[in-house]
């Protein structure tokens, strides 16, 4: 166990620093070797991890760990003997590339590929019997490439282009979906999210600490300071983002130490969260400016801390690590 584990740390610091470079548009690709060696090696820490008689996990939970992948190469080589070509033969036959024919771009095919692997669920079943995992996986197998066949016959593609309709109905909706007006409605949406967020952990808050005190006090005055300098920079002043980044901060802390007695609250702070979200995600998504873009590797670190509190040896962990980094994150 040990040596998946030291194993495992090091391939995983290796492919974080690699995938900050192969994002799309990549700068660096793999080769052959480099993705056949990871295909071996995650293969192999699978078997290393659940085939042990001292590990309660199951021998048949490397279907749900790389079960995508496995499934990919099953599908691809099942088509390609079909159609009487070597099984090895390159062609546009992988999940990625059939999603790029149904619309997606490529930040979206990689996101959909990691979240159909999360929903595999195979931390939640990792103490199941293998009878469960076999038909959770081939359930999968079935839905996943089940909605690929009726969407391709189908002929469904995620970006329709509509002609234009002269209704009411129709112009105003093209107006509020405007490329160049979507973003501004997201940006303004996600303003009074953060808002009621801010303003409902506030009176609720228990008892501050003394630290937290002066830390919120020293960024009112920076906030009074930034709007009293220049009221035409005051948005661009780093001391103004700096007051607000430590608000946010400050804010989240206050919302876990907090013991919430008012369930109008909780219903509002949970249903606000989401949207602030979606929000924040369709404004970057669909800006301009491109000031700040979010990339398949930041969406797999902030699963990552959703994550952490689950890891083995961490069971002592404040259970409130993951959801509080997903919140600081949206925030931020």
């Amino acid at each position: 166990m040990r040596f998946v584990e030291i194993v495992s740390v090091v391939l995983m610091g290796a492919l974080v620093g690699f995938l900050g470079f192969n994002t799309y548009p990549a700068r660096i690709f793999m080769g052959d070797a480099g993705s056949q060696f990871l295909g071996f090696s995650v293969g192999v820490l699978s078997i290393l991890l659940t085939q042990q008689t001292a590990t309660p996990l199951s021998t048949s939970l490397p279907l749900l760990l790389i079960g995508l992948p496995v499934l990919d190469t099953l599908i691809v080589i099942v088509l390609r003997l079909r159609a009487g070509r070597s099984p090895f033969a390159a062609d546009r036959q992988h999940f990625h590339h059939r999603l790029l024919a149904l619309g997606l771009d490529h930040y979206e095919a990689v996101v959909v590929i990691y979240a159909v692997q999360c929903l595999l669920l195979a931390w939640q079943l990792r103490f199941g019997n293998d009878l469960l995992i076999v038909a959770t996986f081939l359930g999968f197998a079935v839905l996943f490439t089940g909605s690929f066949i009726l969407l391709e016959r189908a002929g469904w593609r995620w970006r329709i282009v509509t002609v234009p309709s002269h209704s009411v109905l129709a112009r105003l909706r093209a107006w509020l979906v405007a490329r160049q007006r979507l973003p501004r409605w997201s940006m303004r949406l996600a303003w009074l999210c953060a808002a009621v967020y801010l303003l409902e952990v506030a009176p609720n808050a228990n008892a501050v600490p003394r630290d937290i005190g002066w830390l919120g006090a020293l960024g009112l005055l920076a906030l009074a300071v930034g709007a009293l300098w220049r009221q035409s920079a005051f948005a661009q002043t780093w001391l103004v983002r700096a007051a607000l980044y430590v608000a946010v901060m400050v804010a989240v802390y206050l919302d876990y130490i907090t013991t919430m007695n008012a369930p109008l609250f909780q219903a509002a702070k949970w249903a606000f969260l989401p949207l602030l979200a979606l929000s924040v995600a369709v404004s970057m998504r669909l800006s301009g400016s491109r000031r700040f873009e979010a990339t398949p590797l930041d969406l797999l670190l902030i699963f990552g801390a959703l994550a952490l509190p689950n890891l083995p040896g961490l069971a002592g962990a404040p259970s409130h690590i993951g959801i509080s980094a997903a919140k600081l994150v949206v925030l931020c």
